[in-house]
């Protein structure tokens, strides 16, 4: 889990809460369950995003970098809104300067 702060329009602050999410995939075929490997994982990363007084935004990203807008294992997604849109362009700004 990591943490950082974002700059939105409106000289708005966003904190930053980031993580794993591992989605399971269960195969129906009954070889598959006896091998070492077992299920397959699907791993994304959420983010919890606070503005202001505890308005929250949950976004899903994979981890080739394209937002999702379904909710998925337990992790409900936030619809997208101009809200949503600016952060998310943010998060990716602020992930592009930190890998340069």
């Amino acid at each position: 889990m990591g943490y950082f702060t974002i700059d939105l329009p409106g000289k708005i602050k966003g904190e930053v809460r980031f993580g794993k999410v591992m989605r399971k995939f269960v195969s129906v075929n009954l070889f598959d369950f006896f091998r070492k490997k077992g299920t397959k994982r699907e791993e994304r990363r959420g983010y919890i995003v606070k503005i202001g007084e505890g308005q929250l935004y949950r976004l899903l990203r994979t981890k080739e970098g394209e937002w999702l807008n379904e909710s998925d294992t337990g992790f409900q997604v936030d619809k997208d809104d101009e809200t949503s849109l600016a952060i998310k362009k943010a998060i990716e700004e602020y992930e592009k300067n930190l890998h340069h």
